[in-house]
């Protein structure tokens, strides 16, 4: 998978309003980072924050504000979600080998 990962969010194709969140987890020992920007159609910036963390077994990655969910609303369809990984070897983040980078995963439960 490329780093950056870059993912259309366009739910039933539709060309309403969304709205959503989105979380994340790590699967490493090294600290990651995974830098979370979501525009609208329009351009405009619905959503964006920087999930933070390390831990093997599918560990839960908070925002580095402290949450774990990134929400976003009344944004525009189609969406594009443009999300940077990094990891922290030895105290600076430099970007994932893209073989590194295992999967995103989108769930529409409406």
């Amino acid at each position: 998978m490329p780093n950056p990962v870059i993912q259309t969010i366009d739910l039933d194709g539709g060309s309403g309003n969304a709205a959503g969140y989105i979380s994340a987890v790590t699967n490493a020992g090294f600290t990651q980072q995974a830098i979370v920007t979501v525009t609208d159609s329009t351009g405009s910036v619905v959503a964006n924050g920087t999930f933070q963390g390390n831990g093997e077994g599918n560990t839960r990655t908070p925002l580095t504000s402290g949450g774990y969910l990134l929400s976003f609303s009344a944004a525009k369809l189609p969406l594009t979600m443009n999300v940077p990984l990094n990891y922290d070897p030895n105290g600076s983040f430099i970007p994932n080998s893209p073989n590194k980078v295992i999967s995103t995963q989108l769930v529409d439960s409406k």
